[in-house]
């Protein structure tokens, strides 16, 4: 696993986002996933899009789709 745009290593909690839409840094709730926090941003990564990171030992059965997340800062 890598290092994120922040400098940390990308694990359960990492999110990626367009700094332009949601800073780097934003506590973030992912309704199915937990809690994340912006710490990354990715060539896929365009607008509304985030992706959520895992660690080596997470159960990966996220799938892609909308929905809504709560921003808490």
């Amino acid at each position: 696993f890598g290092t994120t745009a922040t400098g940390t290593t990308v694990r359960k909690g990492t999110v990626a986002v367009d700094p332009s839409v949601i800073p780097l840094g934003t506590r973030m709730y992912i309704p199915g996933y937990g809690y994340g926090v912006a710490e990354d941003t990715g060539g896929a990564v365009i607008g509304n899009i985030i992706d959520l990171g895992y660690g080596p030992n997470d159960v990966k059965d996220w799938t892609s789709g909308w929905l809504e997340i709560c921003i808490l800062n």
